[in-house]
Formats: structure tokens, sequence, C-alpha cells
């Protein structure tokens, strides 16, 4: 019969292996030989792990970014709106997009964003956009910040005052 102190030692020395062998089965993913889908270690609810999954879709931006009075909705299907105030009370715009061309390039994901319906703009800050025109969406990857014709728009996992105040 073997002393306690060496069951002990092999009982933590057992441990230690399980641990370790169960630390190197969760890095290296599923056993299917598929690729990861996502950051390892991310939250997968997260608007920033969904788009660091290796095939762009619009499923990966889909949900509502914020910026300093103004908003902007994203869909599955590839649909976005913008919504413009200024300060507290005075809508500028409301405008609806299509996503189109959404491609992958390093840490951003680009798409082609083409106004589809003026639902109001405000003619005090300058001229609606025209149907049919194409703006750039750019969505950076690790700081969660979309941006639409010039304006950063911040999804929930974005630094604080990244978008304005």
């Amino acid at each position: 019969m073997p002393t306690p102190s060496i069951t002990r030692r092999g009982t933590a020395a057992t441990l230690a292996a399980l641990a370790l062998t169960l630390v190197l089965v969760t890095l290296a993913g599923p056993a299917t030989g598929a690729p990861p889908t996502a950051v390892r270690g991310a939250d997968p609810s997260t608007a920033a792990a969904r788009a660091a999954s290796l095939k762009p879709s619009f499923k990966q931006l889909a949900g509502k970014y914020y910026g300093h009075t103004r908003s902007l909705r994203i869909t599955k299907k590839g649909r976005a709106r913008t919504v413009v105030y200024s300060g507290c009370c005075t809508e500028i715009s409301d405008i609806k997009y299509r996503l189109t061309h959404l491609r992958k390039k390093g840490k951003r994901l680009l798409a082609r964003a083409t106004v589809k319906k003026v639902v109001y703009f405000n003619p005090d800050y300058g001229n609606a956009p025209q149907v049919g025109k194409r703006y750039r969406l750019r969505y950076r990857v690790p700081k969660d910040i979309a941006s639409l014709a010039g304006l950063p728009y911040c999804g929930e996992d974005a630094e604080v005052g990244a978008c304005g105040a």
C-alpha cells in the first residue's frame, strides 16, 4: 500500500495533467477540423465577437449603434437606418440604406450603403442625400465602432467617449 504522501502527490499530478489537457483542448477548438468562428474568450453575443468570424455576414453587424445625438440600426438582412438630431430635440435626418458588397479587410468589415429612402431631412442643415447615393460603411472589429457617411457610431463594446459625448 502506498504511503499517503505519494498518493497526494500522485493525485495532485493527475489533477494538474487533467487541467492542462482541458485548457489545451479548449484552446484547440473542436476536433472536427473546422476553423473557429469567433475570437476565443470573447462573448459571442457581442457585435465585436460576431464580426471577428472568418466569413463576413450582415448578421455579424446586426444591432444598434449610437453616437452623440445620432443612432444607427443594422438588420441581419443588410438594411440600415440612421437618425440624426441637432442637440436634444431637432431631428435633422432619418435615412434608410441597403447594405451590399460586404467584405473583410484586416480587422475591418466594409460594405456599400446605398440610400433607399429619405424619410425626413431638415433643410436647415443642408441638402438631403438623393436616393441611390452611395456611401461606405466601415466597421472596426476590436473597437466595435461603425462609421457611415463620415459619422462614427459605437456599439455596446466601444470605448466610452469614442463616438461623442
